[in-house]
């Protein structure tokens, strides 16, 4: 825009200076025209001395037309003189229009340049208006997406906080069920230890009654003196005591099934 306006400048400048030559030729002409014409005035002057001259000289005395001759001769020297500056003048002037005529057509020449690139300079100007105007439009449009793309970044935003929680949710609950999986093994160590004490006793027991029937089963062989009663009897109990060795077994081997459950469910967690 600036660089329009100084063009515009310019021009206007440029129009004023070819103005003003015009006015210069315009008045250099007026100038030739009244040499012209006092050159004409003098021609017609002489022109009429040298009638009267010669009328003068018809008429007589030698006295007169040495007056008269000499008069002529003044005229006449008076008329080369102004007819000199009037070709002077006029020489001055025709070198002036040459003159004129050349920075005319220099000026003519920088207005068709000026007009050229006042053209080129609109021409310019229009696309970088198309070019704003596009670029304000893409400004838009990137503000619009931008916009878009803040909503979707908040959307996120909002579902890893809520993904956060939850997995603070998890971790919590992970903790609580680590807690939960060390009590469940400590109570499996307990339950487990319990178990082998009460196998242990029990083990102990039935082998102080094997010991014991069997010293009496001896007792019993080596007295041949007992009857077929007496060692039924003793037939009897130790079926009793065989019964509830296998009832110690099953009771050991539900305690194995308990404490194997409960391993697989602490491995589970």
């Amino acid at each position: 825009l600036i660089t329009l306006n100084r063009v515009e400048e310019e021009k206007r400048k440029t129009e004023e200076r070819i103005r003003e030559r015009h006015e210069a030729i315009a008045q250099q002409d007026e100038a030739i025209a009244a040499a012209n014409k006092e050159r004409k005035k003098a021609e017609e002057e002489n022109r009429r001395l040298a009638e009267e001259l010669h009328s003068e000289s018809e008429k007589g005395g030698q006295s007169i037309r040495s007056k008269a001759k000499l008069e002529l001769q003044e005229q006449l020297e008076e008329f080369k003189r102004q007819k000199s500056e009037a070709e002077s003048k006029q020489q001055i002037v025709e070198q002036n229009i040459v003159e004129l005529n050349i920075k005319l057509d220099e000026q003519n020449t920088l207005v068709s340049k000026l007009q050229r690139y006042l053209k080129d300079q609109s021409t310019r100007l229009v696309e970088l208006e198309e070019e704003l105007e596009q670029e304000r439009v893409n400004r838009s449009r990137s503000d619009k997406n931008r916009g878009t793309v803040q909503t979707h970044l908040d959307e996120l935003s909002d579902l890893i906080d809520e993904e956060a929680g939850k997995a603070a949710a998890q971790a919590e609950l992970a903790k609580k069920k680590d807690l939960e999986l060390i009590r469940l093994r400590q109570e499996l160590e307990e339950i487990n230890q319990q178990s082998e004490q009460q196998l242990s006793l029990i083990r102990k027991r039935n082998n102080d009654e094997i010991s014991e029937a069997t010293e009496r089963l001896e007792s019993l062989q080596n007295a041949r003196g007992k009857t077929e009663k007496d060692k039924e009897t003793l037939r009897r109990q130790i079926e009793d005591i065989q019964s509830q060795q296998q009832d110690e077994q099953r009771q050991r081997n539900e305690y194995e099934r308990q404490s194997k459950n409960l391993g697989n469910f602490i491995k589970y967690c």
